[in-house]
Formats: C-alpha cells, structure tokens, sequence
C-alpha cells in the first residue's frame, strides 16, 4: 500500500464518521431519519465523496431526495468541523447489500424447501 491510498483511506474515515455525524446530529430532515452510513469511498484526488447510506427498502426515494437535497448543508458542516483545505463534493448512493443479502437468503430457502 502506497501512503497516497493510506493517506486517502484514512481521510475517507474521518470523513465517513463526520457525514455520519452530521446526518444523526445536526440535519432536521424527517426523510433522513433512521439512516446508517454504511462506507464512503473517495476519490484519488479528494474532490469527490461518494457516500453509502442504509435504509429500509419502502424509503429508497425518499432519502435519496433527502440527501440531494441537504448535500449542501452537509458539505457547509463539514467545512466547519475539518480544517481541510477543500471539502469534496458529495454524491450519495443507496447500500442495498442488507436487503439483497435478504432476497438471496428468501430465494435459497425457497430453493431448499423445494428441494425436500
């Protein structure tokens, strides 16, 4: 490992408990509640962030317009908090793994039982 990917992993944990922070502390946005951030991967330059939440499949849409639509206020406490010179540019995405895990395990059971 190069210390130009260690340096970015780190920043993409400091920055990942920071957003995670910022949506459970600071965001009044109902459509935000009850979110978990799952990873954040940033990009090798920092100047993009893209950012995995988790949340109840029957609420896709709606966080995902939530977050569009307090990325700015996320990016605005951010740049309070980090003493960085440029925060990135966040892009928010929906970590579906929890529920198609559940699909896989609902379809091999199913499998299974029509197997006996």
């Amino acid at each position: 490992m190069t210390n130009n990917s260690h340096s970015t992993d780190r920043y993409s944990q400091i920055l990942k408990e920071k957003v995670a922070n910022i949506v459970l502390l600071k965001l009044n946005d109902k459509r935000l509640e009850n979110v978990t951030v799952t990873g954040l991967s940033l990009s090798g330059d920092k100047g993009y962030a893209d950012v995995f939440v988790s949340v109840d499949s029957s609420r896709y849409a709606e966080v995902q317009a939530g977050f569009e639509s307090a990325k700015s206020t996320i990016r605005y406490h951010l740049s309070q908090d980090l003493d960085w010179r440029r925060i990135p540019k966040l892009r928010f995405h929906i970590d579906t793994t929890v529920d198609d895990a559940f699909k896989l395990d609902q379809l091999l059971n199913n499998e299974n039982y029509n197997k006996e």
